[in-house]
């Protein structure tokens, strides 16, 4: 029997933004999560900070374990929940967020859109970015369609892979490389990995939606079911009481972040 992978997504531009609505959301989480995010120069940085908690949150609440539980990272930065066997893994990219959960295998996840603007022309920018890629990697973005969505495909599958294992993306990724076997369409299992051109065992998903690769890696195949969450659903999720009482006026605060 497979085991259940949980993937939660939400779109920021489809989110009513109220006064009442931010205030109830920011209560959710913990002092110190707050304290980092309204660090954010940027609005859509903040939103991404803050929804992006609240949707780890939202599938603690699914699997029945508590909103509120407290979240900290490892040495190596990547994200735990403390004193609960889930693992679990958080991406964003421009207006949507993404969070993959089980409580069986460990995860990584990663998004990227495929509008990603780049300042030069495509050639250009694939040879920059040559040092992160294997040369069966760059023969096959060369030979590619669309050189700059097969680029970004691959970069999802690193970076899923990364954070599954908490290396960092400053990792030698050329020695890493993925032999691809079919078109993204709308869901792919069939990818697969090679280190130092040694077989690696593990699982990656590739889903397309509206436009952003989601990518996940796992140590073990899994059973996936995905869901788009909106603004009602989880609101419904949200405790009613919280024990976190916001001090600063937030809401001129969020209007006054910048814009990009």
């Amino acid at each position: 029997m497979l085991m259940k992978l949980k993937i939660y997504y939400l779109w920021l531009n489809k989110l009513k933004i109220s006064k009442s609505f931010l205030l109830k959301c920011v209560c959710q989480i913990s002092v110190e999560e707050f304290t980092e995010i309204r660090k954010q120069i940027f609005s859509a940085n903040y939103l991404q900070s803050l929804f992006g908690r609240l949707l780890i949150r939202y599938s603690l609440a699914k699997e029945k374990f508590n909103w509120q539980s407290q979240l900290s990272r490892q040495d190596n930065g990547k994200p735990f929940i403390v004193n609960e066997h889930f693992f679990f893994n958080l991406a964003h990219q421009h207006n949507m967020v993404g969070v993959a959960g089980s409580n069986e295998t460990n995860i990584g996840i990663d998004i990227v859109s495929l509008s990603e603007r780049i300042p030069v022309n495509i050639e250009d920018y694939i040879k920059s970015m040559s040092k992160v890629n294997h040369p069966a990697e760059i023969d096959f973005i060369n030979n590619s369609a669309n050189q700059l969505h097969c680029f970004l495909r691959i970069w999802a599958l690193k970076e899923s892979y990364a954070k599954m294992v908490g290396i960092g993306i400053c990792t030698d990724l050329s020695k890493i490389q993925f032999m691809i076997n079919e078109k993204l369409q709308n869901f792919v299992t069939s990818t697969k990995l090679k280190i130092n051109d040694i077989d690696i065992d593990c699982y990656f998903s590739e889903f397309l939606i509206d436009e952003h690769i989601l990518t996940v890696c796992t140590t073990n195949k899994c059973q996936h079911i995905i869901k788009n969450i909106n603004q009602d659903e989880l609101l419904k999720l949200m405790p009613c009481e919280t024990s976190v009482k916001p001090e600063c006026n937030i809401w001129n605060e969020y209007l006054n972040k910048k814009t990009k």
